[in-house]
C-alpha cells in the first residue's frame, strides 16, 4: 500500500522533546534570540566548536533550512513565507526545525515583545522536499495577546505554532487578582 493512500490522523501528534535547538550562526541576528524560545535557548555565538559538538549535523541541516525560508507577504496583521525542507532523512525526526522556522517567521512580526514559550501541535508528517507555507499573525482576546503560526503543506494542515510574548497589555490593566 503506498503513503498516499494512507489516512493521517486528525488528532496531533505528540512528539518528544530533543535538546538540539542551536539555530545557525548566519541564520539571525542577535536581537532575534530569546533565553526563553525553545529554539532561541542560545546565541549561535556560544555554540561549541563543531568537531566537538554531537549536535553539528543538526545544525547544518538547520542551516540549509533557513537558507530556503523566503518572505513573500506581509503587513502589519500577517506575514507569509515559504521554506523547503532539505533533501535530508533527520528531517522526518526533528519537528524542533518547524518550531525554529516559525521563530523566524514571528520575529519579522512588528511590534512584538521577547518570545517567552513556544507551543506547537503537530497534524501531519514532515518529508525531505515539502514546501512549506508559515502563515503568521498576531492574536487578540480580551487583553491577552500571542502569536500564532499555521504551516501547510500543499493544503494539508501540518502544523499550528503558538507564541507567548512580552507586550503591552490591552485595556490598559495588567490586574489579574480576583476579589
Amino acid at each position: 500500500m503506498s503513503d498516499s493512500g494512507q489516512r493521517r490522523p486528525t488528532t496531533p501528534i505528540t512528539l518528544p522533546v530533543t535538546s538540539d535547538t542551536n539555530p545557525p550562526a548566519e541564520a539571525a541576528s542577535p536581537e532575534s534570540f530569546s533565553p526563553f524560545c525553545p529554539c532561541c535557548t542560545t546565541s549561535p555565538s556560544e555554540e561549541a566548536n563543531p568537531s566537538s559538538d554531537v549536535s553539528y549535523p543538526s545544525a547544518i541541516l538547520e542551516e540549509r533550512l533557513l537558507r530556503t525560508l523566503t518572505f513573500y507577504s506581509s503587513s502589519p496583521s500577517r506575514i507569509q513565507a515559504i521554506a523547503v525542507l532539505p533533501y535530508d532523512h533527520r528531517v522526518t525526526k526533528n519537528w524542533l526545525l518547524i518550531e525554529l522556522l516559525c521563530h523566524r517567521v514571528f520575529a519579522a512580526l512588528p511590534d512584538q515583545g521577547t518570545i517567552r514559550r513556544v507551543s506547537s501541535s503537530y497534524h501531519a508528517r514532515a518529508s525531505p522536499g515539502d514546501v512549506l507555507l508559515i502563515t503568521a499573525y498576531p492574536a487578540t482576546q480580551a487583553s491577552f495577546r500571542w502569536l500564532e503560526a499555521t504551516v501547510t503543506k500543499g493544503n494539508e494542515l501540518m502544523a499550528t505554532v503558538t507564541a507567548l510574548y512580552d507586550g503591552p497589555v490591552l485595556g490598559g490593566t495588567a490586574d489579574m487578582s480576583r476579589d
